[in-house]
This record gives structure tokens, sequence and C-alpha cells, in this order.
């Protein structure tokens, strides 16, 4: 007997649901590498914005039974270039992850792709050697000759 084409729908849309799922995964650890690496450059105030969205997916809603009240629950996450992850970000971060409250780990990870693809640099790969050689053309072209 034939399966029925609602429940066929219904298994092609979870299927559907189970791959895109994977697709917010990658695509999330692709930008957060690149925040870490300092690839994607951005402000502290985006860094604590989008690290609240990921300690909301990691992390689940702020509990302050165990969590505690200040920020040393966020000490082990690495949020942001070592050189960036201050005490005074992790502050902001847990002060923002406070806010977050009831947002699912897919809603919050959704939230921090959409907020890291507003930013300017984002989907562009920056090749030095390239910059070189067109600071050396243009070099050669603005000198006089002999």
């Amino acid at each position: 007997m034939a399966a029925s084409p609602y429940r066929l729908f219904e298994q092609l849309t979870i299927e559907i649901s189970k791959s895109l799922r994977v697709l917010y995964v990658i695509e999330m650890v692709c930008v957060f590498s690149e925040f870490v690496s300092y690839r994607l450059p951005c402000s502290m105030v985006t860094y604590g914005l989008l690290g609240s969205y990921l300690a909301q997916s990691v992390l689940g809603d702020y509990n302050p039974a165990e969590h505690g009240t200040g920020c040393d629950y966020l000490q082990h996450i690495r949020f942001a270039p070592s050189t960036c992850q201050t005490d005074e970000l992790l502050v902001n971060i847990a002060e923002l992850h406070r806010t977050r409250r009831g947002l699912s780990p897919a809603t919050a990870e959704l939230e921090y792709l959409t907020n890291a693809s507003r930013l300017a640099m984002y989907g562009v790969d920056v090749h030095p050697v390239l910059v070189l050689l067109l600071l050396l053309l243009l070099l050669i072209l603005l000198l006089p000759p002999h």
C-alpha cells in the first residue's frame, strides 16, 4: 500500500528541517571561527551582542542559581579574540544574556547569524598578497620614467 501524500510531506518537512539545522550549525561554526581569529573584525558592542546569543545557544536561559550573579560562568567560553575578550566584555555579555530568556538555541543561533551577516566584512575574504601586488603596481605606475 502506498504512503499517503500527507505522510510523505511530513517526512520531507522533517528532513528539510534537519538539513537546514545542519547548515545553520556549519555556518555558525564558520562565522564564529572568523570572529575568534579576528578575520571578521567588529566593535566591542557587537562582540557583546553576538556573545549573548552564543551564551543563550550554549547555556540556555540565564539562571542565577546555576550561573551566579557575576560573569564568571562565561569565563570558559571564547567569544572574541583573546586580545578583545576582557572582563568588561564578559560583563556586557552576561547583562545581555539575562535578557535572552525564553529564546530557543535555534532562534539564538539564527539571531547570531543574522546580526553577524550585517557586518561590513561579512563574506569578504581578504588576500594580503593581492593587496601588496596592487600597491606595487600603483607604485610602478606613479614613478616617473627614467
